[in-house]
């Protein structure tokens, strides 16, 4: 089992690593362009300055297509080491479904707040939910979760 996770481990702490390198100089640059006047000591890395050319809407909405991206991304590593750890199908099906579950989860939060005029509390629980997400906070409860299936189904 440590073959799998320790590898897993360190592929999701590069992706976790990635994600937030992209989104705080997006949530920088998107900060500069919405206080042109603001003074800042901020320079965006040269390999991201194709996000110049983006407005701040442009930046603000693209956030929720890169959340997705890197949800997908987290699932896709969870999916693998899931594949490898056991050999019932029936746990990747599983585990997408509690990938989807937390992505409508999100949904009905944030709806929520647009709906009921409490956008604040709406967007910080649909932010919690996605941000389990983009964490290896799932594959750490799906990974027992299933070895404890196994072991109850095997006796």
């Amino acid at each position: 089992m440590i073959r799998v996770l320790l590898p897993a481990a360190v592929v999701l702490l590069l992706l976790g690593y990635f994600r937030d390198y992209i989104f705080i100089n997006i949530n920088f640059l998107s900060g500069v362009k919405y206080y042109p006047n603001i003074e800042t000591d901020y320079k965006l890395p040269s390999q991201l300055s194709f996000l110049n050319s983006f407005t701040y809407e442009q930046l603000y909405y693209g956030k929720f297509f890169v959340t997705l991206l890197f949800s997908a991304a987290f699932l896709l590593v969870s999916i693998v080491v899931i594949k490898k750890l056991f050999t019932d199908s029936k746990y990747i099906k599983w585990t997408v479904y509690a990938y989807i579950s937390l992505v409508v989860l999100s949904g009905i939060f944030y709806s929520y707040g647009m709906l009921f005029d409490d956008f604040n509390t709406g967007y910080k629980l649909s932010r919690v939910f996605m941000g389990f997400l983009q964490s290896p906070f799932v594959l750490m409860v799906l990974v027992p979760a299933f070895k404890i299936a196994e072991k109850n189904n095997s006796q």
